[in-house]
């Protein structure tokens, strides 16, 4: 009835429905570079504590927020990175040595040598019988000196701090613990009734001073702490290291923190190579439909197109009628990659406070003259965090084990507590580090002795020698191979005065 004017024929064409594609919302690269604007709008450290009661930029403040989430990702990255590993392995070596720092006594308590040497000697060996029995040096029983020292670096670099507690064991000598330093909470400040105050862990009293450390309760079965159970121990009993860049800095920062982003920055780009080469190293192909009006790809039931992202290899295929197929050969995309790799490395050395030569191990681009220069930048920063392990650590330590040997060890009896300030001085003496031209670095000593710049006892006991016992030797082998040691080779010279 309202059929009028209607072609059943009409082969007027008709509109094809055309399918967009949806953007790709989710894009990483898109979703870095805003992050990457972001940071300089969004940087918390503004006001330094001034503005609106804000404490952003306090030091304290910003351990107190961030600090678990950085050891955390530090602790990531010394067990996956590489770089990272190899840094804390270098560090560590390069601090304590592969022997650990050794302790030495000089203590001058009388006006004889003799007696001084022999009571330096028992000293030395009453601390190391106790400091190389690991049952008896640490409350677990399994340190000695040489890995504690070793192990207490390491820690520190990490996690930014090491806490190590002094066990006074009854009627015996001290024990050592290394404790995690996320036990400390940052948790839970607070003000006490005494006046005392609780930041980061650490009680303070009112003039900065530590006197306590909270820590936490921890659970061998489930690996985790128990927040709100933490166990009060003196400041007398702690040994805290850390790496102080502030003037009231309670807690250290991890070495890796400030190369971070760097190393992530290479993180990504060597993924991108890497996937960029993975291209390359492949064949893509596509097969093309006939554009034809009598196909309707959208609606039609029959399938007019190969239906599989890859060919298995060797594969033979069987095209569609009016079906083609074209490869494509990508090329390489990434350039520039030894040069973007030496400069985060670059940068990365600097943010780990290292020279790259150290961190990297590579000397293939390096002078003789260079080398040397780098070694000594290197051994001047190590010098430092050697310092700082000696006194946060290794002074007070040897303090506490010699009040309580003088105690409980019969063989110290005889040692007065009048002369104890006396007994504490000793030498710590590092390893000593492999030079790159040692004849010269000897001649350098013998000079700076022939000139009266040092004496012979500095120079041997900056070897690690002990100098008492090394002139002892050689005064022995002069006399075993018939040599007056009062002798001098001008003696055995022929006058040639007219």
């Amino acid at each position: 009835m309202f059929g009028w004017g209607k072609n059943k024929g009409d082969n007027t064409p008709q509109k094809k429905t055309v399918h967009k594609q949806p953007l790709m919302k989710n894009n990483p690269m898109k979703r870095s570079i805003q992050s990457t604007l972001a940071q300089g709008a969004q940087s918390p450290v503004i006001s330094f504590g001034f503005s609106a009661g804000n404490q952003a930029g306090n030091i304290n403040a910003i351990i107190n927020r961030t600090l678990p989430v950085m050891v955390a990702v530090s602790r990531e990255l010394s067990i996956k990175n590489g770089i990272v590993k190899k840094y804390i392995a270098t560090n560590s070596s390069g601090v304590t040595g592969a022997d650990g720092l050794y302790i030495r006594p000089t203590t001058h308590t009388t006006d004889s040598d003799e007696r001084n040497v022999a009571i330096n000697k028992q000293l030395e060996n009453a601390f190391y019988d106790w400091a190389e029995d690991p049952r008896a040096f640490s409350r677990c029983g399994t340190l000695d000196i040489s890995t504690f020292q070793r192990l207490v670096e390491r820690t520190r670099s990490i996690d930014g701090s090491c806490f190590v507690r002094v066990h006074q064991v009854k009627n015996g000598l001290p024990q050592v613990e290394i404790i995690d330093s996320m036990r400390i909470s940052t948790y839970e400040n607070q003000l006490l009734p005494s006046g005392n105050y609780i930041s980061n862990g650490i009680e303070f009293d009112p003039s900065n001073r530590p006197v306590a450390y909270w820590i936490t309760r921890y659970n061998p079965i489930m690996y985790n702490y128990t927040i709100g159970d933490r166990e009060r121990v003196p400041a007398e009993e702690i040994l805290h290291l850390f790496q102080q860049d502030y003037p009231t800095q309670q807690r250290g920062i991890p070495d890796v923190h400030a190369g971070t982003d760097k190393l992530k920055e290479l993180e990504e780009f060597m993924s991108a190579a890497i996937t960029s080469r993975k291209v390359a190293a492949s064949a893509m192909a596509f097969i093309t439909n006939p554009n034809s009006d009598d196909i309707d790809l959208i609606s039609s039931d029959e399938v007019s197109y190969y239906e599989q992202d890859f060919l298995n290899p060797a594969a033979i295929v069987e095209l569609q009628a009016g079906q083609d197929i074209k490869t494509v050969n990508p090329t390489q995309t990434t350039d520039g990659i030894n040069e973007f790799v030496d400069k985060q490395l670059m940068l990365i050395s600097m943010g780990l406070d290292i020279t790259t030569q150290a961190l990297t191990g590579d000397t293939s681009n390096a002078s003789f003259s260079a080398s040397k220069l780098i070694d000594k930048i290197q051994q001047s920063t190590f010098k430092t965090r050697t310092n700082a392990l000696i006194v946060s650590v290794l002074k007070p330590l040897y303090k506490e084990w010699l009040k309580s040997a003088m105690l409980n060890n019969s063989t110290l009896s005889d040692l007065s507590f009048s002369d104890f300030n006396k007994l504490t001085e000793a030498q710590y003496v590092p390893t000593r580090q492999i030079s790159l031209d040692p004849y010269k670095d000897l001649q350098t000593e013998v000079l700076a002795i022939e000139n009266g710049l040092k004496s012979k006892a500095m120079v041997i006991a900056a070897m690690g020698y002990d100098p008492s016992v090394v002139m002892e030797e050689i005064e022995k082998e002069k006399k075993e191979n018939g040599i007056n040691p009062d002798s001098t080779n001008e003696g055995n010279q022929p006058n040639t005065d007219q």
